[in-house]
């Protein structure tokens, strides 16, 4: 498919937006690797910036030209910020015009702050003082946008970038005034006094700002090693220009200077612990933490331990948190969890955050504060949370399961509580249980799960393991295993468990190894069945893991980029709510569709045969074949008795990786139609349905 941006109409050859050329936007359909797309993308942009450049377009008419470009890739992303700055670069002297896109991107708020700001201070060849220059004025523009207002920058990442804003400001007025000490006044060339007005100008504009202060400070407790080396650049930069001698600096430039100094000694002088940012001795509970720990058990369940401890240890620093205080907190949060929940399903990522994650996060936060009283910071934290027998009650009633109990049990298993807490503590929750209902507290089938979350970390290790065999040896026991693993809830618990011990992206892998050597055919029936059955099984426990991690689980690793099963997910998986595009374009193996069509009419098994070598090929030409099916209805040229025979043969298959294939098909079929069109496919999901109902 290849589209092509035009000139808008109405416009002249002087108006915004107008280009000399259209510019060109290929895209390529079915199987298309997102790497080649992404790198096709920054072909096409740098393109767009060289005919930009030749033909001199203004800001507007560059902002017009690549919002089009990105709109025709839309679901792909490329780093505008790291082009332009390559391109402004290049030379002895920045291309202004070049910069004057990038700094109308940043402005127009089509590229973050933080993103330029990065790439600015990570430029050090101050032996280039055109291109330094240039730069310092962006950051006197750039400085006096940033806030504290919602913005696309995360906080965090704004703060550290603040940090390294300054600093390379330091760095920059630093070099130029150890030119000045190592040379005379009269070989300087006249461009590093320049940087040291300006560079002065910009420290002093920004540090001026109460936020980017407040901004600094967090950036002190929270990168302690980049900070000190911010201050021992000032403290250099302090100490040599007390060296210089008054004639070799003009009077304008050396008050600028004194300015920028005065304003970061202020800086330094800000006492860290001074005041809470948020006085919470009164509070119930702690939102910030509760918010952070939800996200963490709820959308990041596959993420690393490091990034949330961090977290939560910035928080208790912030708020000046004692660490039984935070303890008490972190368990709260999960209790409180627990309550929101309406089924099983909501409960198991709050059971494995709980159960699992809890005890490692404890730990990993011992690694780094070696002299951390973990023992008795945890025990004091749950003998407060004791204190919330009502929380701890109705969490026991709604899932009829000893919760405390078990949060207990797990503590010690890590090793957190000794035998004797651990019996103190269960003796104490024991107590508070027994004023309550038998009725209300037993009962429940959700019971007997919550027992197996705890043991399910132990049974990822042990699958882990089998998976390893040969499955060509070791099928059948390996096709028993994994049936057994997809009933009810067992692999939603395996996977969470998998994600919250770091070994989801090992799972994924050794399933998708399974499933590509499954994926061939057999001239033996009964092995074929076996392999149907491990290739079923394995190609839908990697697509629901997608579906709730997404594709980047399985990467990065070169076998499982070229995997039927993420090659298959890629072009037709949708994600983030949005479907792919479904329109396909039937080439040389027309011979393979055709076949298929022909074992779905005959209502034959659709297993590998004939032409069809693989597993792999009937999943890559079912969507064909379903093309045709819908073409033919379009043109009255199938009846609806024959499409129902379809449809229904393709559900006594009894291949669940089919009906995957084939709704998914159907459904980014009828997203990309339009609304007259949407009926026959539309009919042909209610027969679906209605035949695996049947």
């Amino acid at each position: 498919m290849s589209i092509q941006i035009k000139k808008e109409p109405g416009l002249g050859s002087n108006g915004p937006g107008s280009v000399g050329h259209p510019v060109e936007v290929k895209k390529e359909p079915s199987f298309s690797d997102s790497t080649s797309v992404k790198t096709q993308l920054e072909s096409k942009v740098k393109l767009t910036l060289m005919q930009a450049w030749r033909e001199r377009w203004t800001e507007i008419q560059w902002a017009i030209q690549l919002k089009k470009l990105l709109a025709a890739y839309s679901g792909e992303s490329v780093d505008i910020a790291e082009i332009l700055m390559q391109q402004a670069l290049v030379g002895s002297s920045p291309n202004m015009l070049i910069l004057s896109y990038l700094k109308h991107s940043v402005l127009s708020l089509m590229i973050p702050f933080n993103t330029v700001m990065l790439y600015i201070t990570k430029f050090e060849d101050f032996s280039r003082p055109h291109c330094v220059l240039a730069l310092i004025r962006l950051t006197g523009v750039f400085g006096l946008k940033i806030s504290l207002s919602p913005c696309q920058d995360s906080p965090l990442q704004l703060v550290r970038t603040m940090l390294k804003l300054v600093h390379w400001l330091v760095k920059a007025l630093l070099n130029c005034l150890q030119r000045l000490s190592d040379t005379r006044q009269s070989i300087m060339i006249q461009e590093y006094f320049e940087i040291m007005d300006d560079s002065s100008r910009s420290i002093v504009s920004i540090l001026e700002r109460q936020p980017v202060k407040g901004l600094l400070l967090i950036a002190r407790m929270d990168s302690p090693e980049e900070y000190r080396e911010f201050e021992q650049s000032e403290m250099n930069a302090r100490g040599i220009m007390s060296q210089i001698p008054a004639s070799a600096l003009p009077e304008e430039t050396r008050e600028k200077i004194s300015s920028a100094l005065t304003l970061l000694s202020k800086l330094e002088e800000q006492e860290v612990h001074s005041e809470t940012v948020l006085e919470v001795i009164h509070a119930p509970i702690i939102p910030t933490i509760n918010g952070i720990v939800a996200l963490e058990a709820i959308l990041n369940p596959s993420s690393d331990l490091q990034p949330f401890v961090d977290q939560v240890l910035m928080v208790s620093r912030l708020m000046k948190l004692s660490m039984s205080h935070l303890c008490l907190e972190l368990f709260r949060a999960c209790f409180m969890g627990f309550m929101d929940t309406v089924d099983f399903s909501e409960v198991l990522p709050w059971a494995i955050f709980t159960f699992l994650k809890v005890p490692h996060i404890l730990n990993n936060m011992k690694q780094q504060m070696p002299n951390w009283e973990m023992n008795y910071d945890v025990e004091k934290g749950l003998n407060m949370l004791l204190e919330y027998t009502n929380l701890l009650d109705q969490t026991d009633i709604r899932h009829s399961f000893d919760m405390m109990g078990q949060f207990i049990l797990e503590l010690h298993k890590a090793k957190i509580l000794t035998e004797d807490q651990k019996n103190t503590f269960s003796q104490k929750r024991g107590e508070q249980r027994s004023k309550l209902r038998q009725s209300d507290i037993t009962g429940s089938s959700d019971s007997k799960n919550l027992s197996r979350v705890t043991q399910a970390e132990g049974t990822v290790n042990s699958i882990l393991k089998s998976l390893d065999t040969d499955p060509p040896r070791n099928f059948e026991g390996m096709v028993k295993v994994l049936t057994i693993m997809m009933q009810r809830h067992s692999f939603d618990m395996l996977r969470l468990a998998a994600a919250c011990t770091g070994q989801l992206h090992d799972f994924m892998t050794k399933l998708i190894r399974i499933n590509e050597l499954s994926s061939q055919a057999s001239n033996d029936t009964v092995r074929l069945s076996n392999w149907s059955q491990l290739f079923d099984v394995t190609f839908i426990m990697v697509i629901s893991t997608f579906q709730q991690h997404g594709l980047e689980i399985a990467l990065p690793s070169r076998e499982n980029d070229a995997s039927l099963v993420m090659n298959w997910a890629r072009r037709w998986l949708p994600e983030n709510g949005k479907y792919k595009n479904s329109e396909l374009v039937t080439g040389e193996e027309q011979d393979k569709v055709d076949y298929i069509l022909k074992l779905m009419l005959s209502k034959s098994d659709i297993t590998p045969c004939g032409p069809i070598q693989s597993w792999k090929e009937l999943i890559k030409y079912l969507p064909y074949a379903l093309q045709e099916v819908i073409y033919a209805m379009e043109h009255l040229s199938i009846s609806m008795d024959q499409v129902k025979e379809i449809i229904d043969n393709i559900c006594k298959q009894n291949m669940k990786s089919f009906i995957v294939v084939g709704t998914t098909y159907l459904c980014s079929y009828m997203n990309m139609v339009g609304v007259n069109a949407r009926a026959k496919p539309r009919r042909m999901l209610e027969m679906l349905i209605l035949s695996l109902d049947s």
